[in-house]
């Protein structure tokens, strides 16, 4: 008789396998969740945002914040913490335990320290951004090797040195963007052509170069950002190869020579952004076929020569700034056909003429800025009857011409402005009553005229001023009647002077005060914030004004401070000018 031999149950070979091979997922799961208490362990500041983050809750890993798993949840495939107000470095995160990521964000933290080599394991990603952080010293060439990268972020950061060229290999890459670092210019023939870039933006670096040659042979580019570094030479006539660019920005470099007339074929451009270089020679009137073109700029250049009637076919324009160039010519009437425009800026030119009625047809505008220039005359009563439809107006700078005649007298009706200069010009007549009716007047300066009567009653309701001058013109009456400035005691009469103005001393300097004059637009916003009014009428600007930096506010009628309780402005009345 044959012993009866027993089969194993099937059930008991499966425990023995599960036993000695455990679910390669479960195991996956762990090590993850691991790799990531370690690093979370040490950050030195605690992040209760990471709560969830804990070996008691390692079964719940793909709901841990920042956490998201593959559809089946056998693996972590992305980390995504921004914003997270994150502290610490990178030096204990352990990339290999989590190969799968694809998707990896910690901008818009506080991490510092090296981005680790290693981060190269994480070999399927195709997502990182580590922007607006800390970090520091070079950009390891070893993210070279995440060769499925399509979105590489690392600005705002600290990281210098050069860009290593082996990041130039990552063909599949359409989203660059190294801006805001300390990083150098590298040999960029050792670049390879990227054909799938989209975004590049290197603002804010220390390249010093000539036009980086492998940027010509990105046929996909739609967003160039050179801006604020020392690129210098000409722009090169190849630029035309990048046909589908949509913002054109070169601003605040040395770049210098004409500017190509071929420009005129990258026709979906929306901004052309070139301001603050060293660009000779006319501007092209083959610019005016750029028709899809939102924003120009070309301030704080060297050209000169006409502005071309061109421009006015520019009817998407929005934004328009040619200021502090040579222009000599007149305001084309033409640019009233720029019906979308917001923003123009013409100051520091050499126009000449009158101001074209044809500019009363922008009605979408917020800024106009024609100051120093040399345009005349008494602007026409057509242009003065339609100013008032410029109800989204904030910022009017006509200072530093010769305009003459009145000023209209519901100027300022369902309008809220809040910047305005009349400075250094030969209106007469009376301020209109309606100026400051919306309330809104920041800054006003009307200094250098020939106006008569009294100030305007609003005056005295604005309680936003920080800045007024008034002197050089025949004003009556007391200025404390017309400007309240909440000070604490009361204050002599205005007394009637016609004191000149003096170029250099305090001056319309509402860009930062530059130069001591300025072209009255703010930069960056007007000097720097929560400053105290000054009021100037006479002579010379107390502590407080715009741009200065000062602890003190003041208002000056003619002369000699009088002295404030609590430091919420001061007066100045007759007698010796402050700031001579």
């Amino acid at each position: 008789m044959k012993p009866v031999i027993r089969k194993p149950h099937h059930f008991l070979l499966l425990s023995i396998f599960l036993f000695v091979f455990p679910l390669k997922s479960t195991s996956t799961l762990r090590t993850e969740a691991e790799a990531l208490i370690k690093w979370r362990i040490s950050l030195p500041v605690p992040t209760p945002s990471l709560d969830s983050w804990s070996i008691t809750n390692v079964t719940n890993l793909c709901n841990w914040t920042g956490i998201t798993c593959n559809n089946a949840g056998s693996t972590v495939t992305m980390l995504d913490l921004p914003d997270m107000n994150l502290n610490g470095t990178l030096d204990q995160f352990n990339f290999s335990s989590l190969p799968n990521i694809t998707y990896f964000n910690l901008n818009g933290n506080n991490l510092n320290g090296t981005i680790p080599p290693l981060i190269s394991n994480l070999s399927k990603l195709t997502f990182l951004n580590l922007g607006s952080n800390y970090f520091t010293e070079n950009i390891p060439v070893e993210i070279a090797k995440l060769s499925e990268l399509r979105i590489l972020r690392l600005d705002d950061n600290k990281l210098v040195g050069s860009i290593p060229y082996q990041l130039s290999s990552l063909q599949q890459i359409w989203y660059l963007d190294l801006g805001s670092n300390s990083l150098k210019s590298p040999d960029w023939s050792k670049f390879s052509n990227m054909p799938n870039l989209s975004y590049l933006s290197l603002y804010i670096n220390e390249f010093s170069s000539e036009f980086p040659p492998f940027i010509l042979n990105s046929p996909n580019l739609t967003y160039l950002n050179l801006s604020q570094n020392m690129f210098t030479g000409p722009i090169p006539d190849s630029l035309t190869n990048l046909v589908k660019i949509e913002s054109l920005n070169l601003t605040d470099n040395a770049f210098q020579g004409p500017l190509p007339l071929n420009l005129s074929k990258l026709v979906s451009l929306k901004d052309l952004l070139l301001g603050q270089n060293a660009f000779t020679g006319m501007l092209p009137p083959e610019f005016g076929l750029l028709s899809n073109l939102h924003n120009l700029e070309l301030y704080n250049n060297s050209l000169g020569g006409q502005i071309p009637s061109s421009l006015g076919q520019l009817r998407m324009l929005e934004k328009l700034d040619l200021r502090r160039n040579g222009f000599n010519s007149t305001i084309p009437s033409e640019l009233g056909l720029c019906t979308n425009l917001t923003y123009l800026d013409l100051s520091r030119n050499s126009l000449t003429g009158d101001l074209p009625t044809s500019l009363s047809n922008l009605t979408k505008l917020v800024t106009l800025a024609i100051s120093r220039n040399l345009l005349f005359g008494e602007i026409s009563s057509y242009f003065i009857g339609r100013l008032t439809n410029l109800v989204n107006l904030d910022t009017l700078f006509l200072f530093g011409n010769n305009f003459s005649g009145h000023l209209p007298k519901n100027l300022g009706q369902d309008m809220f402005l809040g910047f305005v200069s009349f400075t250094n010009n030969s209106f007469s007549g009376e301020l209109p009553p309606m100026l400051c009716n919306g309330l809104s007047l920041v800054n006003f300066t009307a200094n250098g005229n020939n106006f008569t009567g009294s100030l305007p009653e609003c005056l005295r309701n604005c309680s936003g001023l920080r800045r007024v001058r008034l002197e050089g013109n025949k004003f009556n009456g007391e200025i404390t009647n017309s400007v309240k400035m909440n000070c604490q005691q009361s204050q002599p009469p205005f007394q009637s002077r016609d004191i000149p103005f003096k170029d250099g001393d305090g001056g319309d300097s509402l860009d930062n005060g530059d130069d001591g004059e300025g072209d009255g637009l703010p930069e960056t916003g007007v000097g720097g914030g929560g400053k105290p009014a000054s009021i100037v009428g006479g002579g010379g600007e107390v502590a407080g004004g715009v741009g200065g930096g000062e602890a003190e506010g003041g208002v000056v009628a003619g002369g000699e401070e009088v002295a404030l309780g609590d430091g919420a402005g001061g007066v100045v009345g007759a007698g010796e000018a402050l700031g001579d």
